[in-house]
């Protein structure tokens, strides 16, 4: 087996901390920050092969046509997790920690597009809190993790939060708490990825999911207030963001949506492309409810001055 050098282990800790990185975020938000020796196709290639070669990680490929824009992913196998934790001073708190057993990889382009969009959303987020003077991440949870729950309730996903007669209940597809460096307040946001795939209102169908269902069970449960019991933080409110496609189907939330509360700030809305391009905390990006808002920052809601 090849020897492996610092460039490996990097990207091994980064595919094992998001599960799931394809070839485009291997590229573009891994290789650039693991040492010399540029960024090329070719370079990618051969330390990918060293990895997939040594057993590492594993990769599926995707078909050509219908695979929106997915050629070919990775995700780390229990062999690439025993390499980390022997590599790393702390590297059996970086396996407990992050090492997720893919058991049954994703089959469906569909589905991983989902998570691709998950991943980059946390791999903006992670950029934006790396460099931040005033603000931390204090938890991140996703719904591909499950924890036990206890009795009725077992091994559901991390992020499921309950009203408090468990009538209602919601899995956010991330759950993040920011923590102030300066007062050690905390800011709770759920985090709805929508690849424009579900309608904005209900159809006929109760089974149909709906982002206007979405939206009026967290309004239920932001005014039950049970979902403290899940989450570690002080918080005592939430927002939620929803990133989507395209700036028409934000116009098209707002417009039907608008009317479901008076408070223009649970809801905040912005598109992957902005995210990316901007940041998730200091880029002018996010939007309420309120048709005739204008668009602002997470900083500038949390009243961060930089």
């Amino acid at each position: 087996m090849t020897l492996l050098n610092d460039r490996h282990d990097f990207i091994l800790c980064a595919i094992m901390r998001y599960k799931y990185l394809d070839k485009e975020q291997i590229i573009k938000d891994v290789l650039p920050y693991c040492g010399g020796g540029g960024v090329t196709a070719p370079i990618y290639h051969k330390v990918m092969k060293v990895l997939v070669d040594g057993g590492l990680v594993r990769k599926i490929q995707f078909p050509k046509n219908g695979a929106k824009g997915l050629s070919v992913l990775f995700y780390i196998t229990d062999k690439g997790a025993k390499h980390i934790a022997r590599t790393y001073k702390d590297g059996d708190e970086m396996v407990q920690e992050y090492y997720q057993k893919v058991t049954t990889p994703l089959g469906s382009h569909y589905g991983y597009y989902h998570r691709k969009r998950m991943t980059d959303f946390r791999i903006s987020l992670d950029k934006s809190t790396a460099t931040h003077e005033q603000l931390e991440q204090k938890f991140l949870l996703t719904d591909a993790k499950k924890v036990h729950r206890g009795k009725g309730k077992e091994y559901q996903p991390e992020t499921k939060i309950y009203s408090s007669d468990n009538s209602i209940s919601i899995t956010p597809d991330i759950t993040v708490c920011l923590r102030s460096k300066r007062t050690n307040g905390e800011a709770l946001f759920f985090a709805e990825i929508d690849a424009a795939t579900e309608p904005i209102q209900r159809r006929r169908s109760p089974l149909m999911s709906s982002i206007s269902g979405k939206y009026e069970r967290y309004i239920q449960l932001f005014e039950d207030g049970n979902f403290t019991q899940y989450l570690d933080t002080t918080a005592r409110a939430f927002r939620v963001l929803t990133v989507t496609e395209t700036q028409s189907r934000i116009e098209g939330i707002r417009e039907k949506l608008h009317h479901l509360t008076n408070d223009t700030e649970i809801f905040l809305l912005a598109t992957h492309e902005d995210i990316q391009e901007h940041g998730i905390l200091e880029g002018n990006i996010w939007q309420t409810l309120d048709p005739k808002s204008r668009k602002t920052s997470l900083n500038t809601i949390l009243g961060i001055q930089k």
